[in-house]
């Protein structure tokens, strides 16, 4: 019995090992779902999850699952992360053991029991001497983990950490200065009180879009950066214009259409990519060339800006702002259905109208 699981052991490091060897001329998700089947037959488990750490909105989000039924997914990833966890895993980069979640206060979740889920093992990701994720592995029966199981899943960890910051996208992680991303939305918001959570909104539903058309990580996570600095360009732009409530004469609107070249000159001097500043600079071009600052149409205006400028059109006929009566979700998609090949792009229209209502109601 004892030699039959050194030899399980040994089959299961070396294809741990060969996958991180040829992950280099693979792409990060074949290789991470490579990673969860293998460790899903290992531990016999009934999910296995890879989430990666969004430090804006502090919560570890998914990337990579096996074992999830498509309703078990839609619901978690929907999920903030539990503080406990958060604390544990990400700032103290330790492990948790739950054995049976029935009794265990501190971390109870009772979308978890709904899907049966009695026990998980859960690792941070590190590199660096930061947290850059967590490894989950969840059992439909109340287990008994073992520090042999924690040593193993800890060094799946190790190697899911160089298969994350192998590719570009480990770059992109560490030139973006999340605490300096955190302190430009707080300027705006105490600036123009109208842009109260509209920026995150922006990102969420940039974010969801983006991922209905399969983009690649890198970018997504362009996308979701550009959309929630959208709108950086408006902190010069004095209070009296700003959060004026009656109609804008010709030259405070001339002034307002200047903030997103502010916003993208700004960035690029605070060393952000080429990709997120022209997502800024064009968020507000329309497809058929009307917009601004360039008055560039279709196709030459790079696809995140068309995202960004969906998404913030949506939220903003969905939220309170000083312009226009607070439309529903029906209202607001039937305005960009309208404008859809005019203001906007037509793909991603169709797109952002394919998300689940229900999905677009957990963000609001």
């Amino acid at each position: 019995m004892l030699i039959n699981k050194q030899i399980k052991d040994t089959i299961f490091i070396e294809k741990v090992e060969e996958i991180v060897l040829l992950a280099k001329n693979e792409k990060q998700h074949d290789v991470i779902e490579k990673m969860l089947k293998l460790l899903q037959d290992y531990f016999k488990t009934s999910w296995c999850i890879i989430r990666k750490l969004n430090e804006i909105q502090t919560n570890l989000e998914i990337i990579g699952h096996t074992g999830l039924k498509d309703q078990e997914y839609l619901s978690l990833e929907k999920l903030s992360t539990n503080d406990t966890v958060f604390e544990s895993v990400v700032v103290q980069k330790k492990s948790i053991i739950v054995n049976n979640l029935e009794t265990e206060k501190r971390i109870f979740n009772q979308y978890y029991l709904d899907f049966g889920i009695k026990s998980f093992l859960v690792s941070p990701i590190v590199n660096d001497g930061g947290t850059i994720g967590s490894i989950k592995i969840y059992s439909k029966k109340v287990h008994t983990y073992t520090a042999n199981d924690l040593f193993t899943l800890e060094w799946i960890a190790s190697k899911i950490s160089k298969v994350l910051c192998n590719a570009d996208e480990c770059h992109q992680m560490k030139v973006i200065d999340y605490t300096a991303i955190k302190t430009l939305i707080a300027l705006l918001e105490v600036k123009d009180k109208y842009t109260k959570g509209h920026s995150r909104n922006v990102s969420n539903y940039s974010a969801l879009i983006a991922k209905t058309l399969k983009l690649s990580e890198t970018e997504f996570e362009n996308i979701r950066i550009a959309a929630l600095l959208h709108d950086v360009g408006k902190i010069i732009i004095v209070n009296e214009i700003l959060n004026k409530s009656g109609k804008l004469n010709d030259l405070e609107f001339s002034i307002i259409k200047e903030h997103p070249t502010t916003g993208a000159n700004s960035l690029r001097a605070g060393g952000f990519n080429e990709d997120i500043c022209n997502i800024v600079e064009q968020h507000h071009e329309r497809w058929d060339g009307s917009g601004y600052p360039m008055g560039i149409s279709s196709n030459d205006i790079c696809i995140g800006a068309r995202i960004v400028s969906v998404a913030d059109a949506y939220d903003a006929m969905i939220s309170d702002r000083q312009y226009g009566k607070i439309k529903t979700y029906n209202e607001a998609l039937v305005e960009l259905k309208r404008c859809s090949g005019k203001q906007f792009c037509p793909s991603i229209v169709a797109a952002f109208a394919s998300i689940d209502k229900k999905t677009l109601n957990i963000l609001d």
